[in-house]
């Protein structure tokens, strides 16, 4: 045939395997290095009734990987195996997704109901398990996690983890869109039990009381490309904490004191004021934080309704509080 009657891309057909051993860390991406040992297979190839779309089946298997990721997050302690299923358009060079760009709101909290009917939506599922995360100052151990990734979902449905002598649950679901950290959309929802805030960096041990903490926390939003614009809506309700607790949070939360409402709440709780539920609502980049106290009965001023409202803290504000604090590769 005429060379202007072929196909702008040819069929293609071809397997990568990698095996990856280091005593070291070896750097791979910026910002990212890599330690220890895992294995990578991926098949590359296209169908002929649709020449410009390449299909990416494999899998990659931990064995006992480690990696640091900028100058604050370090992962270490890696195993499982996590297969995987992506369509990528040639010609607009995009991902292609799942034509279910988004699944309903009761997806997350009833998945264990519901896995049986899900298998067309989520078929790859894995169990990658991770022995402790690092970033600042804060640790994460003993993570195990249910997931898949395919068709533009990365699926994270049911994972546990322990938090500073408590337990967290956690579920994920991130849609990837196109492929650009800007139309990436997700939701995801936690439950924490009995996180002792005594071992927060920068607190003072409990004495008296618990220190304890459990709440819940729902989130969804959309763009992860750090310093553009992300729309991210949600809550975080604390609804078991002491005085001490609420102390030691809101010092991690501020440390350096330079939040006027915080350090007010914290003079109120220590005049004798009892937590009694604290929410974080999360709107447009911000926190809207509400008190709700029980007033001491030897106190003769009473706050109007029980509640103290915190007026907005930029999500930014707080993340500049933790960046200040040292990393931690160094005490591994």
């Amino acid at each position: 045939g005429l060379i202007d009657s072929m196909a702008v891309y040819p069929l293609y057909d071809f397997k990568i395997w990698m095996n990856f051993q280091a005593l070291e860390y070896v750097p791979l991406l910026t910002d990212v290095a890599l330690g220890g040992d895992f294995a990578a297979n991926c098949r590359i190839y296209s169908k002929s009734d649709n020449v410009d779309i390449l299909i990416f089946d494999g899998a990659v298997d931990f064995r006992n990987l480690n990696a640091r990721i900028g100058q604050d997050i370090a992962v270490y302690g890696i195993h499982g195996s996590v297969p995987f299923s992506q369509m990528f358009d040639l010609e607009n060079s995009l991902l292609v997704s799942s034509s279910r760009r988004s699944l309903p709101a009761w997806y997350l909290p009833l998945f264990s109901q519901m896995e049986p009917y899900l298998s067309g939506v989520v078929p790859y599922y894995s169990t990658l398990q991770i022995d402790s995360v690092r970033a600042m100052q804060y640790r994460i151990a003993d993570i195990k996690a249910q997931m898949s990734f395919a068709n533009g979902l990365v699926n994270i449905p049911q994972l546990s983890m322990k938090l500073y002598e408590g337990n967290v649950a956690f579920q994920c679901l991130i849609d990837l869109g196109s492929g650009s950290l800007e139309d990436m959309s997700y939701q995801f929802r936690s439950q924490i039990a009995r996180i002792n805030s005594a071992k927060f960096p920068g607190t003072a041990t409990a004495k008296e009381e618990s220190a304890e903490i459990a709440g819940t926390i729902n989130f969804s939003g959309r763009g992860l490309a750090p310093g553009e614009k992300m729309e991210v809506e949600g809550e975080l309700q604390i609804t078991d904490i002491g005085s001490q607790a609420t102390d030691n949070l809101l010092k991690s939360i501020d440390p350096r004191g330079a939040e006027q409402n915080i350090k007010y709440v914290r003079r109120l709780i220590g005049l004798g004021f009892k937590p009694k539920l604290l929410s974080f609502p999360v709107r447009h980049g911000n926190f809207y934080p509400t008190f709700e106290l029980r007033q001491p009965w030897y106190i003769p001023i009473r706050i109007a309704g029980g509640k103290v409202a915190i007026p907005r803290i930029p999500m930014q504000f707080i993340l500049d509080m933790v960046s200040t604090q040292n990393s931690l590769f160094d005490k591994r």
